[in-house]
């Protein structure tokens, strides 16, 4: 679409609306993205509300917490930890595909390490 996108460890996504603007000055510069484990998704848990973008990860641990389960999964050189839906099938070593909300994202300098967006 020719629109502004994060690149990193989670892949490429998308920005639009008022991150797209804000991002707009710190195109090329280096940028920490934040997500909190609950705004991240399994696909067929995902609200309809949220705005996801799929990331594919490998599970590394699954933490049952009874309403809910944390993973800890694999993305290219890192890892990031989502917090999901209990009835979704996980186990370690699987291929799981997250959604990030992008719409809960947070940006930020990655050398002042002000927040962006």
């Amino acid at each position: 679409n020719g629109g502004l996108a994060f690149e990193g460890e989670v892949g490429s996504l998308p920005l639009a609306g008022e991150d797209l603007a804000a991002m707009a000055p710190h195109t090329g510069k280096p940028v920490f993205l934040g997500i909190r484990p609950e705004d991240i998704y399994a696909p067929d848990y995902m609200p309809q509300k949220a705005k996801g973008h799929a990331i594919e990860t490998e599970i590394d641990v699954v933490e049952p917490m009874g309403n809910e389960l944390f993973l800890y999964v694999k993305i290219r050189g890192g890892q990031l930890v989502a917090r999901v839906d209990p009835r979704l099938p996980a186990g370690v070593g699987q291929s799981q595909p997250l959604m990030i909300d992008m719409s809960k994202a947070h940006f930020f300098d990655a050398e002042t390490e002000e927040h962006l967006v």
